[in-house]
């Protein structure tokens, strides 16, 4: 759990540091379109890996937490980096916002008292 806590400080960070050099080109509202997206796919991933890792993998509870949390946050992460790569593209820290949100949302709907 603690690494899945490093990872989003991580992420908020590098976020900020990436939105400083593109807020004067984009706009990124809060509540754009791809937000609910970003959301429903981090909490899928979580529901996905926590079942493998946990009813598949036989890890326990903490792990496959721990595991399906990571694994959320580095595909947001990995998503935005890869847009930032593209031309015109850019490194957007509010869909890691709420990446972040489905995660832990996720962590909540699909890991408690299982």
């Amino acid at each position: 759990m603690y690494a899945g806590i490093l990872l989003a400080a991580l992420l908020l960070v590098s976020g900020r540091a990436a939105a400083r050099d593109s807020a004067a080109q984009f706009k990124d509202p809060w509540l754009g379109r791809d937000k609910a997206s970003h959301l429903a796919l981090s909490l899928s991933i979580v529901g996905f890996g926590y079942h493998l890792a946990r009813l598949e993998g036989g890890a326990d509870r903490g792990r496959a937490r721990a595991a399906s949390f990571g694994l959320s946050l580095t595909a947001g992460l990995a998503k935005e980096l890869r847009d930032r790569r593209r031309p015109g593209g850019r490194f957007s820290y509010k869909d890691l916002v709420f990446d972040l949100a489905g995660a832990g949302l996720g962590l909540l709907i699909f890991t408690t008292n299982k």
